[in-house]
């Protein structure tokens, strides 16, 4: 057995967590070691001799990878966690990963993985966390991917992604976050997001998305993040966005957004950070934004904005950064000893 224990770290319940450098002629009796990391194995093609259908691992953590994925890690029935991110891995998702019924976690992330996401991999009907992103991976989302309905983190962000969001994704009820940023996915943001009641992060910038943003994303009641920068979007913010009372951060800049910032964003009581550069936006900043006293940045640049800039802004004691540059303002916040003109 070319087997070389590196490491033994503690891990919850009866199970062992060992740390090892793999050689292609590996065995091991894997009734005594339920989870399974190849570390720095800088192997190629990966060991396939460590899949076989005798093995009874859970969960197999691995880094420093060469070549394609082995189809035969199916026959690893009772794997609950594949960790493959951050390797030199190539060709396609095997079709043969949908045979892994108990697959809860995984994580192919930062890999040279290509072709399109397999349709099967909604058979894995555990599954609550799928992390695809930093791959050359292109197409569209598979409509079946609504049936993982267990899953509570999505990031696909830096791939080569098309198409629009599948209506399907309302069924995943228990999402938490979702990330499809740096791809080239267009159309419009589906009404059937404001389902996801249980969101707090969503993340599409740099796409190519248009459209308005559906008031419906108001009864996101848990959402904490939202960035939809760098896209097509129009319209206006809607009203109903003062009502996403958790939300810390709002990213809108590089878009076509127009109309006035809606006086009801005022009720962002938790808001630390909003941008909304770089857009048509008009009129007059609210004087309740003076009511954000946890804002720490405000970017406003590249609009239309007019009239005075209000005084209210002089209660934003956290306040580190504000450009309100390229506009129309006129002004000042604080005393008169300390103007900011634009």
């Amino acid at each position: 057995m070319a087997c070389i224990i590196l490491e033994e770290l503690e891990a919850p319940r009866r199970h062992r967590f060992i740390l090892y450098t793999i050689f292609p002629d590996f065995s091991l009796n894997s009734d005594h070691t339920p989870n399974l990391s190849l570390s720095s194995s800088r192997l190629s093609p990966p060991p396939s001799p460590i899949v076989s259908e005798n093995f009874y691992f859970e969960m197999i953590v691995a880094s420093g990878l060469i070549g394609e994925i082995p189809s035969s890690f199916s026959n690893l029935k009772a794997l609950s966690s594949l960790s493959l991110g951050d390797n030199y891995l190539n060709g396609t998702i095997p079709l043969s990963l949908s045979n892994l019924k108990e697959l809860s976690y995984l994580d192919l992330h930062g890999n040279y993985l290509n072709g399109t996401i397999p349709s099967s991999l909604s058979n894995l009907k555990e599954l609550s966390y799928l992390d695809l992103h930093w791959n050359h991976l292109s197409g569209p989302i598979p409509a079946s991917l609504g049936n993982l309905t267990k899953v509570t983190q999505i990031f696909l962000e830096s791939n080569y992604f098309t198409g629009h969001i599948p209506s399907s994704l309302s069924h995943l009820k228990d999402l938490n976050v979702i990330d499809l940023s740096y791809n080239k996915f267009e159309g419009s943001i589906l009404v059937f997001l404001g389902n996801l009641t249980k969101v707090t992060d969503i993340m599409l910038q740099d796409n190519n998305f248009t459209g308005q943003i559906p008031s419906s994303l108001s009864n996101l009641k848990y959402l904490n993040f939202i960035d939809l920068s760098y896209n097509k979007f129009e319209g206006s913010i809607p009203v109903s966005f003062g009502n996403l009372t958790k939300v810390t951060d709002i990213m809108l800049q590089d878009n076509n957004f127009t109309g006035q910032i809606p006086s009801s964003l005022s009720n962002l009581k938790y808001l630390n950070f909003i941008d909304l550069s770089y857009n048509k936006f008009e009129g007059s900043i609210p004087v309740s934004f003076g009511n954000l006293t946890r804002v720490t940045d405000i970017m406003l640049q590249y609009n239309n904005f007019t009239d005075q800039i209000p005084s209210s802004l002089s209660n934003l004691k956290d306040l580190t950064f504000i450009d309100f540059s390229h506009n129309n303002f006129g002004g000042t916040v604080g005393s008169d000893e300390d103007p900011i003109i634009y």
